[in-house]
């Protein structure tokens, strides 16, 4: 028996979710797809590691993947969920005891201490570890590179992400690989019938509250909108991760009067996301920077087309402009959306296209094959 341990270094909170969200919802696209590799393969054990700010570990088995919890032990109190500052003695000294065969790490591009540390125990155990990048945006030490170039390959979740990479000299030697995070289509798909009136436009943003998601422009458009004679409608979905910016946004909608068109809306469970896509027109993605965008993916599965700005990474990747959404420049974003709205032909043909290219492109199959293969060389080594 070989194990295997997908591990994400960091708590719920550090990334502005509750512990339950994990369990159910984050990072479905491996999950999934690690579920399917397990069930072919008896003679490997995997496993889903993350930290916990309880006192004890912990873990749950969910669809046939066990979910570990790892205590916190660094920082302390009321810095405990500070983003890339956790460390666990718990989960190191489990791997120094159970070491596992190989061990995907799923952090930002930036890694952390904790991460380089354990890359340089598993390398001294002789085991491999296949670091899994968010995002391109990094400050380049000599820590980082080491932890990169030890790595057995790299995962990345964009052609976008690759090349960027590359153009870098300390990874153009490197074995990087692209796994494209697909959705499961059987639970992610359009309603059977129009769930929503006619008589307004339903706009939706998902995704933490927090300043990278940029979400004072879908609050900026949807007064444009209203303006412009349109009635329009705006959910944003999303656990609240920064408590100054959302005082900020919700000032904003209050002074632009927008109270009856603008609503916040807690993190949901998939389950139950999937009826927030099939009843809105468009999903907003105004942020700068996106690594991929798991959720474009859900939106667009269920009929919804995205909108986003050009250059900001995942949308790149899986907009292709005027056919199944819409890749914009910020000045002429709220312009753009007017028109599309006004065009039912034009918006409709979106909402097909979108479909259609998650059917070809980002299934949870796609995924499979590419993350087994991954694993499959990891093993050998």
């Amino acid at each position: 028996m070989k194990f295997i341990s997908l591990l994400h270094p960091f708590t719920a909170q550090a990334i502005g979710l509750e512990e339950k969200d994990l369990y159910h919802s984050h990072s479905k696209s491996q999950e999934l797809a690690l579920q399917h590799i397990q069930s072919k393969n008896q003679n490997i054990n995997i496993s889903i590691d993350y930290f916990t700010g309880k006192v004890l570990p912990y873990q749950k088995l969910i669809h046939n993947l066990t979910k570990k919890f790892w205590p916190v032990t660094r920082p302390l109190f009321n810095k405990r969920h500070q983003w890339r500052q956790q460390e666990s003695v718990w989960h190191y000294k489990h791997q120094q005891k159970h070491p596992a065969e190989l061990t995907i790490i799923n952090m930002s591009a930036y890694a952390s201490e904790y991460v380089f540390k354990l890359a340089r125990l598993i390398n001294k155990q002789k085991m491999k570890y296949i670091p899994m990048l968010g995002g391109i945006h990094f400050k380049v030490s000599e820590d980082l590179i080491n932890y990169y170039q030890n790595a057995h390959h790299i995962i990345v979740h964009t052609q976008v992400q690759k090349k960027n990479l590359l153009l870098k000299d300390q990874f153009k030697n490197l074995d990087i690989r692209v796994l494209p995070l697909g959705v499961d289509i059987s639970l992610f798909k359009p309603a059977k019938s129009a769930t929503h009136s006619s008589a307004y436009f339903s706009l939706i943003q998902v995704g933490r509250i927090s300043k990278v998601k940029n979400i004072e422009c879908s609050i900026n458009l949807i007064a444009f909108l209203k303006k412009s004679g349109l009635n329009v409608k705006l959910k944003l979905i999303g656990a609240i991760s920064d408590q100054s910016y959302y005082k900020k946004l919700s000032f904003l909608i209050k002074t632009l009067q927008l109270e009856d068109n603008i609503s916040f809306i807690d993190a949901v469970e998939q389950e139950k996301l999937v009826e927030f896509y099939q009843v809105s027109d468009l999903l907003l993605m105004p942020s700068h920077h996106e690594s991929f965008g798991m959720v474009m993916i859900e939106a667009m599965a269920c009929g919804c087309p995205v909108v986003g700005f050009k250059g900001s990474g995942g949308t790149d990747e899986i907009i292709v402009n005027g056919k199944n959404g819409l890749l914009l420049e910020k000045d002429e974003f709220e312009d753009t959306i007017l028109k599309l709205l006004k065009d039912k032909e034009y918006l409709q043909s979106l909402k097909q296209n979108a479909l259609e290219s998650v059917k070809q492109n980002w299934s949870i199959e796609v995924t499979t094959s590419i993350l087994s293969k991954s694993i499959e060389d990891g093993l050998d080594g």
